[in-house]
């Protein structure tokens, strides 16, 4: 079984965007380091919400790119995958030979992934900005994920990222 990484930028008071999706607070530099991490990664899981949003998404060099949608009607662009679960999505990349996934969000499907007990490790990026009213890294739902700290380091600009291990 592939070990799923959940990475994400926040607030320091938890939101991943505002409400209505828009992420320009977040620094040019979080993008280019979540590029490489995928393209090192060769793969990366996002939900229909931030697939549609992102249109980016397209120009990250990963062999692998999964679009995770419980909804039958979504159609992708060439060089995405289109599961209807979080276990499909995993079983999917595990057929695949893939051995570390990297679980991009948004909030809803992270929320999934959750609920499945499919997150192994969880990374924070925090942004040295906070917003009043915004989208959680995990939306609300019937999960409790225990974490032991791993590490944590100190990036440019004032970020810093924070790494947990999920006990299972």
């Amino acid at each position: 079984m592939p070990k799923i990484r959940c990475s994400m930028v926040i607030s320091p008071n938890g939101y991943i965007s505002k409400l209505d999706g828009n992420e320009d607070w977040i620094a040019q530099v979080n993008w280019d380091d979540f590029v490489a991490d995928a393209e090192e990664c060769n793969n990366f899981i996002v939900g229909r919400t931030t697939y549609r949003a992102v249109p980016e998404l397209d120009g990250i060099k990963a062999a692998h790119r999964v679009v995770v949608s419980s909804k039958g009607d979504l159609k992708v662009r060439p060089g995405y995958k289109i599961v209807h679960s979080p276990q499909e999505a995993v079983d999917y990349l595990a057929g695949q030979g893939v051995e570390g996934i990297l679980l991009i969000g948004g909030g809803e499907i992270n929320a999934s992934f959750a609920n499945a007990g499919l997150i192994n490790e969880l990374e924070l990026t925090i942004e040295p900005y906070i917003i009043g009213k915004g989208k959680q890294v995990l939306a609300a739902g019937d999960y409790e994920l225990p974490l032991e700290f791993i590490k944590s380091e100190q990036l440019s600009q004032g970020r810093v990222k924070i790494l947990y291990k999920v006990k299972k």
